[in-house]
């Protein structure tokens, strides 16, 4: 039996929506991270790049936190592949990474299957 439901909601600001994706996407895959590394994740994807002190200085401001907890978390998700570093550059990694500042913005297209195997994987 299947069915078809349609979710829609607004977000009135790139964080917001970049926080709700991540949290789905990473609960579609049985995946979890505390909340500050998800704050860390949605507010790297929206601001673009983690390494500077500046935009250390604004998501410790923001969210509260140290430098050296901030630090931690980007070894972290360096570690678990949610993030990546080019030379001295410490972003998102490309894969998990849609346009969040893009307008009008983009669709998130789920499809769960229980017992079957998903045409195109190894599983």
């Amino acid at each position: 039996m299947a069915f078809k439901q349609d979710l829609s909601q607004i977000k009135t600001d790139t964080f917001s929506l970049a926080k709700t994706y991540y949290g789905i996407v990473l609960a579609m895959n049985d995946q979890h991270l505390p909340p500050k590394e998800l704050d860390l994740l949605a507010f790297t994807a929206v601001r673009g790049k983690i390494n500077t002190h500046t935009a250390k200085m604004d998501f410790s401001e923001k969210y509260d936190s140290t430098l050296s907890s901030i630090n931690n978390m980007i070894s972290r998700l360096t570690r678990k592949g949610y993030f990546v570093k080019n030379q001295s550059i410490i972003s998102v990694n490309p894969q998990i990474m849609p346009g969040f500042n893009e307008k009008p913005g983009f669709i998130l297209s789920l499809k769960c299957l229980v017992g079957e195997k998903v045409q195109g994987t190894d599983s």
